[in-house]
């Protein structure tokens, strides 16, 4: 082959290979982190809160695990939208380990149920403030930057409900 054409082949694949690497849709690999662990988190507390609905609860208690299922949902289909314009798939379901935890709390007694529901809300909305918190300040991509901030107060107010909910046990 003759250098000519070397340098030609050369010329032509070298800027696609750039143009593939500074393609703004591929996301930096922190921000697909932030995808997978968001929707797993909303996944949990969607799924406990399900299993919470088939249990004795107050009305407070009924509402918030209602107001749960109904704001995670709305936030996973929000990020699912934003993932799929960034060509990432989010997590369908919960993994093996995530589904053994809310079975395993769902198998609580009825009279301990209630108190165990509330502190894994609590737990699980500590984890994502942080999650969140850290998305907001060092995001990569612009978009899943906007939607951390905006995201974050509803997290904050679950996390004063579960904790005024279980300061009563």
């Amino acid at each position: 082959m003759s250098l000519r054409r070397i340098l030609a082949i050369v010329a032509f694949i070298l800027p696609l290979s750039l143009m593939q690497a500074a393609d703004p849709a591929v996301l930096h690999e922190d921000d697909q982190a932030f995808i997978k662990k968001a929707t797993t988190a909303c996944l949990i507390e969607i799924r406990s809160s399900e299993a919470a609905l088939k249990r004795t609860l107050t009305a407070e208690e009924l509402s918030f695990a209602r107001q749960l299922i109904s704001d995670h949902g709305k936030v996973n289909d929000e990020l699912a939208s934003i993932a799929k314009k960034k060509n990432v798939t989010p997590p369908a379901g919960l993994a093996a380990d995530e589904q053994e935890k809310v079975a395993k709390m769902s198998e609580v007694k009825d009279k301990d149920f209630n108190e165990e529901f509330l502190e894994h809300a609590i737990t699980c909305h500590k984890k994502s403030i942080d999650l969140f918190e850290d998305q907001a300040e060092d995001g990569k991509d612009a978009d899943l930057k906007a939607f951390a901030i905006k995201t974050l107060p509803h997290l904050k107010a679950h996390l004063e409900t579960a904790k005024k909910l279980e300061a009563k046990y």
